[in-house]
């Protein structure tokens, strides 16, 4: 592409970059129609493990709601999605923002989030187990 723009043969590099467009949509589409089948075949309910799961299943269900009415049931699931969908993107936003302040130590930041989330749920999981243990103690051996 580089050899034909010093040539001068811009209308050849054009087609080129076409081309090249033009798989990358296609690589895409195939991409999200497999994720698509694999989700309606495999009966999942929400995938929530990478952006393009859950572009995915935004596109599936929008797609079905318009084209086939019985489906519209399944709009409720984009009340999840799509809130998923822009974290996703706040959550790139602030990463790339440690990125910049923190520089290698940008990880400890999600690291330490996801160690107060654990820690927050082992002593809720604690509670409501000795919470359950106060409550047969008081209702006797029955």
């Amino acid at each position: 592409m580089a050899y034909s723009l010093v040539q001068g043969d811009f209308a050849r590099a054009l087609r080129f970059a076409y081309v090249i467009l033009a798989f990358l949509v296609g690589a895409a589409v195939s991409g999200g129609m497999q994720n698509s089948m694999i989700s309606i075949y495999s009966g999942a309910v929400i995938r929530t493990t990478h952006v393009t799961g859950t572009t995915t299943d935004i596109g599936n269900i929008i797609g079905q709601s318009i084209f086939h009415p019985a489906q519209r049931k399944h709009l409720w699931k984009l009340r999840v999605l799509v809130p998923l969908y822009v974290s996703f993107f706040i959550g790139s936003a602030i990463g790339s923002a440690c990125l910049r302040v923190l520089h290698d130590r940008a990880l400890l930041v999600p690291a330490a989030v996801e160690a107060a989330f654990g820690i927050f749920h082992l002593m809720w999981w604690w509670h409501l187990k000795l919470a359950k243990v106060a409550a047969k103690s008081v209702k006797g051996p029955c």
